[in-house]
């Protein structure tokens, strides 16, 4: 189609205009020598252009800066189909103007020649753009816009050189997918979008800038690809599955959840800012920790770390009502750095393992597992309550708080707090040595044991050692080990127990030996060792194992008297026997 000169090939003089040019045969072409005039120019307000033929600008000798389209008006809107074509510029001069790349049938854009009136830039002024259609559009270049982008359906891929980080805005309802991009990161900024939404990584990485709270609902995948949270607080609802490393950068927030179900990822993180746990149910979490940031647990649904957080040094809040699990009864999972408990830490490992937490806080500590947890700082900030359910927790520096020992084992040589202990729990001082458990305050048994090693000998022996600033109170056994002690004579005995209040409880040994007067005793060589509260000459309150020869020693060759002596020698001198009997 053509027309005389200075008119457009379609003038939309007018509202709710709708012109198609739909087809690879279908064109309209402004041919003449016509300087400033568009091939299609709209007028009014809510007109609509679809395009998937051609829309040439003056291909005739004059060619001043003709254009194709020039929307003049609000609200008018550009579609973009598979087999489009434009020739010179499209000029959107008005507000809330609007670009579509639709369709059914493949198609690409270069987003280099999106953007303002500058040179290169074929579509000007457009206000936001869209992805829609079921299609798949191909984008490279770089966008120089700021307004925001729609992904509604079908998938827009990134490739080759292809870079959106100046767009204001991206909405992901349909397929946003990076894979095929050249460079290893891309950026975004406020990314947000619905559950029916999918970011495709590849193994690149998609890195986030959010200038408010942004959601993504969406399932992000790739093996191997990455998220960054460069800047802003973003929000994933989704159970994620791309593999790669989550980055969170110093000032900049993630939340895995926003009081839903759902929210996770499975790769390694990075927190250098916040790692926030929202989540309403259970959530296992495999990843390794590092980074020196935050990380927030705050919601009912338990977390559990099963990957290795020992390099984290930042800071770990579990708020009250919460609970985060170390360990799933395997042995893995670790976290280190700060953790300040007002809800609930347990401790879930079956192996031997060191926790180098500082802990902090006033909420609840379990010792779960059927392992060995060693805890190695100054956890003295702790003013809640530890409950050793199973397993064997350790403390080798300060454990503030009351400790609960219901079953399992308390062991270590630092100091904890005021000790209630049930006829299942087992006190051991030191740690695989002969050091000394301290108890800073009181310390209740009901039936429990009190494991001591020591190399039986005099009263300096090397021994492990409970020892109690406040009271005792209650019964309970003593088992104690000897470790290659050959036993000696003790004069006040092995001290074992100290307390430093009043004390009131009842310790008996558990024997391996039973003594002529019928005392639990243990033996080292040829002493048998009885427990006594206080030393011979006081009742000091503290308790000792004494020793005592286990039987007298046999008697040896008793020399004759001195004048049977000669008589023997004189009558039988040449005997043998003689002076073996007698005397010098």
């Amino acid at each position: 189609m053509s027309l005389a000169p200075l008119q457009p090939a379609i003038i939309m003089d007018g509202d709710n205009i709708l012109v198609t040019n739909i087809g690879p045969s279908a064109s309209i072409n402004l041919s003449a020598d016509t300087a400033g005039r568009p091939a299609i120019l709209s007028q009014g307000n809510n007109n609509k252009i679809i395009n998937s033929g051609t829309i040439l600008g003056n291909q005739g000798g004059v060619q001043l800066f003709t254009s194709a389209i020039e929307f003049h008006g609000n609200d008018n809107t550009l579609e973009l189909r598979g087999g489009w074509k434009i020739d010179r510029l499209v000029i959107a001069d008005g507000t809330n103007n609007h670009l579509i790349l639709g369709g059914a049938d493949a198609s690409s854009m270069d987003l280099s020649l999106i953007g303002s009136s500058s040179s290169g830039i074929q579509f000007r002024g457009f206000t936001d753009y869209t992805k829609n259609g079921t299609s798949t559009w191909t984008a490279t270049g770089v966008l120089s816009d700021t307004g925001p982008w729609a992904i509604e359906d079908g998938t827009l891929a990134l490739t080759n050189d292809a870079d959106m980080a100046a767009a204001g805005k991206v909405t992901v309802d349909a397929t946003l997918d990076i894979s095929g991009i050249t460079a290893a990161s891309t950026g975004m900024k406020n990314v947000s979008g619905s559950s029916t939404g999918r970011i495709v990584l590849g193994d690149r990485t998609l890195a986030l800038q959010a200038d408010t709270p942004q959601t993504f609902a969406g399932i992000i995948s790739g093996a191997g690809g990455g998220i960054e949270i460069v800047d802003g607080t973003q929000v994933f609802t989704a159970n994620n599955t791309y593999t790669g490393t989550t980055t969170i950068d110093s000032g900049a927030a993630l939340h895995l959840g926003s009081n839903t179900s759902t929210g996770s990822i499975v790769g390694d993180a990075k927190v250098d800012g916040d790692l926030v746990f929202d989540r309403t149910v259970e959530l296992t979490y495999d990843g390794d920790i590092t980074g020196a940031g935050t990380i927030h647990q705050t919601n009912r649904g338990k977390l559990i770390l099963t990957g290795d957080g020992g390099a984290f040094s930042g800071e770990t809040s579990i708020a009250s009502a919460t609970a985060l699990d170390i360990g799933n009864g395997g042995i893995s999972g670790n976290l280190g750095g700060t953790i300040a408990v007002d809800g609930a830490l347990s401790f879930n490992r079956s192996d031997e393992w060191n926790m180098n937490a500082i802990l902090q806080g006033g909420g609840l500590i379990n010792q779960n597992g059927s392992g060995k947890t060693r805890l190695t700082a100054d956890s003295s900030g702790f003013s809640g309550q530890t409950t050793i359910n199973a397993g064997t927790l350790i403390v080798n520096n300060t454990l503030g708080g009351n400790i609960n020992l219901l079953a399992g084992t308390l062991q270590g040589s630092g100091t904890v707090g005021p000790v209630v202990s049930t006829a299942q729990g087992t006190i051991s001082p030191g740690d695989n040595d002969f050091g000394t458990l301290a108890i800073n305050g009181d310390f209740t048994m009901d039936g429990g044991t009190v494991e001591i090693a020591a190399a039986l000998a005099g009263d300096d022996s090397p021994t492990s050692r409970l020892s109690v600033s406040g009271n005792t109170s209650g019964t309970g056994t003593v088992h104690v080990f000897n470790r290659n002690g050959m036993g000696a004579k003790t004069i006040n005995g092995i001290e074992i127990i100290r307390v430093g209040g009043q004390s009131g409880a009842d310790f008996t040994l558990q024997p391996d030996f039973t003594t002529k007067d019928g005392r639990a005793a243990v033996v080292a060589g040829a002493y048998a060792y009885t427990l006594h509260k206080g030393q011979p000459a006081q009742d000091d309150g503290n308790w000792y194992l004494r020793s005592e020869l286990t039987s007298p020693p046999p008697p040896g060759p008793q020399p004759h008297p001195p004048l049977l002596c000669r008589f023997i020698i004189r009558v039988r001198l040449s005997m043998k026997v003689g002076f073996k009997l007698c005397s010098s």
